[in-house]
Formats: structure tokens, C-alpha cells, sequence
């Protein structure tokens, strides 16, 4: 999996999490203690927080920080895509061996 897969499903769930509580970006920015541009940043899939931001936004969100990469919460058509880029990995580290 790529880093930019992997900071895909990561702005995905944060974004899905933060809608599901209902807060604005400005009001999850506040209450982590970044600016609003970050929290937009993150969901856009531009930028990683840093762990501890990363530990401040699951636990306003009220999760545990590896929910924030899990695939559960990602639609199928990612799920798909993501599965598909894994197992294509996996396959080509297997053959280098």
C-alpha cells in the first residue's frame, strides 16, 4: 500500500468521524488545538498529522487512533481499490524473494 492510499483512508475516516459528530472543520480544529487549514489539509489527504494531533483528533472523535486507518469505514469502491493495490504488493515482494 502506498503512502498516499494509506493517507487516503486516514482523511477519509476523519472526515467521516468528524461529520458523524457533527462538528464543522473550524470546531474539530478548535477543540485538537490546530488551525482550521490543517484539519482541511488532513482531510483532503495533503498532509499527516503529527501523532500527537493524530491522538488528539481520534480522541475528540471519540475513537480509538487506529480506527482512524481502518478500512471499515471506507466506501466499498475504495475498499476495492485499496485490497487490489495490497494484494499487487504482496505479490510482487513475494516473487522478489
Amino acid at each position: 500500500m502506498e503512502n498516499s492510499d494509506i493517507r487516503s483512508v486516514l482523511a477519509g475516516n476523519v472526515r467521516t468521524f468528524r461529520q458523524e459528530k457533527r462538528l464543522s472543520q473550524a470546531q474539530l480544529a478548535e477543540k485538537v488545538n490546530v488551525v482550521t487549514h490543517h484539519i482541511l489539509m488532513i482531510e483532503a489527504g495533503r498532509t499527516w498529522p503529527s501523532p500527537e494531533v493524530l491522538e488528539r483528533i481520534a480522541k475528540t472523535l471519540e475513537k480509538e487512533t487506529i480506527d482512524l486507518f481502518s478500512l471499515t469505514t471506507v466506501k466499498n469502491d475504495w475498499k476495492k481499490a485499496i485490497r487490489k493495490k495490497i494484494c499487487d504488493f504482496i505479490d510482487t515482494e513475494c516473487a522478489n524473494m
